[in-house]
């Protein structure tokens, strides 16, 4: 079974930044025997980091989602290409 998925970042530097791995499962699909009434957004995965340059976050969000396929680029908070 093939679950859409996506990355969503919210970069800091001195806050952490934060990446939330997401799944949408299917209505059929069931969670803890309740009926699959409507479609769950899932976090399957978290990653919170302070302190690290935008090239160490992409390294190390590239390496926890190695072999992953997703919907689309990740969605970050733009604030990330701010030069200051």
């Amino acid at each position: 079974m093939s679950w859409p998925r996506w990355r969503a970042i919210d970069y800091g530097y001195r806050n952490p930044t934060a990446c939330l791995w997401l799944t949408v499962c299917p209505p059929d699909w069931r969670i803890d025997g309740l009926p699959g009434e409507c479609e769950r957004l899932i976090v399957y995965r978290e990653m919170y980091e302070r302190e690290r340059t935008v090239p160490q976050l992409v390294q190390k969000i590239n390496e926890l989602s190695r072999g992953e396929r997703y919907v689309r680029p990740p969605l970050i908070d733009p604030t990330v290409y701010n030069v200051n």
